[in-house]
């Protein structure tokens, strides 16, 4: 992953972002859904990690008998998303890292 890619991912972690360990031993892997009203929005962000994706576009859900709609993508397991998920992770539950301020960037403020 790039400098770019690194401050991004941060970033969404730090919102909507999700970054999945399937079993204890395994790698994680990062899962990215907004509503069908942010579609742009996660479009871009997908184009910045399109490379480490196995899908050539996000997919598109819509829940039986609602209006809710929204896209989704996920990116491949990877050792850099493992380091990562320890850091902002804890027993499965997303927390914000002491060191937090160390890892603010105005790249990583604007994701």
């Amino acid at each position: 992953m790039n400098n770019s890619q690194k401050n991004i991912l941060i970033g969404i972690i730090l919102g909507d972002g999700t970054l999945i360990k399937k079993y204890n031993n395994s790698q994680a892997y990062l899962k990215f859904t907004q509503s069908y009203k942010n579609k742009e929005y996660l479009y871009h962000v997908f184009n910045q990690f399109k490379d480490i994706c196995n899908m050539r576009e996000p997919s598109f859900y819509t829940f039986k008998d609602t209006k809710y709609s929204y896209y989704s993508f996920s990116t491949k397991s990877l050792p850099e998303l493992t380091n990562y998920y320890n850091l902002f992770y804890h027993n499965r539950t997303k927390v914000i890292p002491l060191d937090i301020k160390s890892l603010l960037t105005p790249e990583v403020i604007a994701y």
